[in-house]
Parts: structure tokens; C-alpha cells; sequence
């Protein structure tokens, strides 16, 4: 079970490699990992109806929480931090890491957020090698979305300025899902073929977009409307600075597909739904 002790338990693992694993097959409502305030130290919370467990530690290398929860919380810092995410496979842990703080690794999770706090902070978001992840990202706010990702936890992100789907060289579909109103949908492919910037913006905020990188040339990335308010949606694809071979058709109703090859390749196909 839980230990329920008021101020906490706090454990230091010395000198050597140490690793604190988080186990037991009692069901928390939530879980947390505050890094800091140096690279070795953190915090993890464990909370229930009956109270919360808080392990204070510093000293240690490795974290794993195999805990069941609903929600698991990682938290940076006030800093400019590079968040790196990797959804758990089966029965392979995920893996959250925040700047050079202690990694902490996890199962067991029906939802993982990631909240960056001050700061400029990057999330990169990795695929599961060799095979599509079917990346789902719906933004709802300027800092703010949900990552699904075929077989993992939800990804929520919070107070996020950017946020970046690695893919590894794998065949992707990714796809963004604007607003039930009017949105203006944008692809910019990126310096290098499999990578580019997807953004929607409302009528009243710019949502936060999505960077992908390491797509292969065969990827598909989609544009779902949602439905669309008395406007309708707008989807823009641009080219590169350099000479480009453009080609557009549709695909059904207010559905289209582009291809966009350059002298470095073919990026992946555009399409649009909804």
C-alpha cells in the first residue's frame, strides 16, 4: 500500500548508480514527477482517496512507476526546457525526460500530461520504431493539444510553445483535427523532406502547431475539418524556395490530395477531410 506520512518520505541514493522503482498493484486517481531542484533530485506524488504519498529523492539515476493511475503528470521548470517523450510499447516502459533531470520511466498509465510551466519549452514526441503510430494531434490553445497515438496513453501537452512528431524514418499517418468553426488549415514543408509544420488557426487564436520530422517520403499527413462554421475551412500548402513539382487533385468532396517533390525528394502527401 500507500505510505501516508505527512511530511513525505525522502530517500538519497548516495553515491553509485541507483535506481527508485515506483510498484505495487494498488490503483491511484493520479500520479505526478516534479524535476529538480538539481539533476539528481525530484519529486513523485501518489495520490488516492485515502491521502497522497510524496517521495522526495535526490541522488538517484534511474525511475521507473509502474503504478496504475489515471493520469500521470511530469512537470519542467521555470526554464527553457527540451522535453523528450516516448510512449510505452506494450509491455516496454515509456519515457519522459526534462532537460539533463532524472528520466523517469513508466507503465500503467490511462493518460500522460506533460506541462512545461515558465519558460520556452519544446516537446519531441517519438514514434514507436517500425510501425505508424496513427498520430492524432488536436490543438486546443495557443500552448496547449492532445496527442493520440495508436495503442498509448493520451498525450496532453500545457504551457508548450512548440511540439514535434519524430517518426524515425517510419510510414506515417498524421493527422491534425481543427474546430467545429471556421479554421485556416497551413502546411509548410520543412528544410528537409519528411518534415514540416501544420497549423490551424480560428478566427480568434493562432492553436498551437505541430512540427514533424523523420517522415518517409510514402507518410500522408491530414487536414480534418471537423465540420465548419458559415465560412467554411482554408487549407493553404506551400511550396519550398526552391523549384518545386506541385501537384493537387481531389479525392472527394472538399477532400484533396498534394504531392510536393524538390530536388531533395518527395515530402509527404497532403490530404484533407472534413
Amino acid at each position: 500500500g500507500l505510505s501516508l506520512m505527512p511530511d513525505g518520505i525522502y530517500y538519497d541514493g548516495g553515491a553509485g548508480n541507483d535506481e527508485l522503482a515506483l510498484v505495487g498493484n494498488r490503483t491511484v486517481s493520479a500520479s505526478s514527477y516534479q524535476v529538480g531542484p538539481d539533476v539528481t533530485s525530484g519529486t513523485i506524488v501518489h495520490i488516492t482517496v485515502a491521502g497522497t504519498q510524496t517521495v522526495h529523492f535526490t541522488g538517484l539515476e534511474p525511475i521507473l512507476d509502474t503504478v496504475t493511475a489515471d493520469t500521470l503528470t511530469v512537470y519542467g521548470t521555470d526554464a527553457d526546457n527540451a522535453i523528450n517523450y516516448q510512449p510505452p510499447d506494450g509491455t516496454i516502459p515509456g519515457f519522459i525526460s526534462v532537460d539533463g533531470f532524472e528520466p523517469i520511466s513508466f507503465l500503467n498509465k490511462t493518460r500522460v500530461s506533460v506541462a512545461g510551466l515558465g519558460g520556452s519549452d519544446h516537446v519531441i514526441v517519438y514514434g514507436v520504431p517500425n510501425q505508424d503510430d496513427g498520430p492524432i494531434w488536436t490543438p486546443n490553445g495557443g500552448s496547449a493539444g492532445t496527442l493520440g497515438m495508436t495503442g498509448a496513453p493520451p498525450l496532453d501537452v500545457l504551457l508548450i510553445e512548440k511540439i514535434t512528431f519524430d517518426a524515425d524514418g517510419d510510414d506515417e499517418t498524421l493527422t491534425i483535427v481543427g474546430t467545429a468553426g471556421d479554421d485556416t488549415f497551413v502546411h509548410q514543408p520543412g528544410s528537409l523532406p519528411g518534415s514540416g509544420l501544420m497549423s490551424v488557426t480560428t478566427p480568434d487564436v493562432a492553436l498551437l502547431p505541430l512540427h514533424y520530422q523523420g517522415f518517409d517520403p510514402d507518410s500522408t499527413v491530414v487536414f480534418n475539418g471537423n465540420g465548419a462554421g458559415a465560412e467554411g475551412d482554408l487549407l493553404t500548402v506551400l511550396g519550398t524556395a526552391g523549384n518545386d513539382n506541385l501537384a493537387l487533385g481531389w479525392s472527394g468532396s472538399n477532400a484533396i490530395r498534394a504531392t510536393l517533390e524538390t530536388g531533395a525528394g518527395f515530402y509527404p502527401t497532403v490530404a484533407s477531410t472534413a
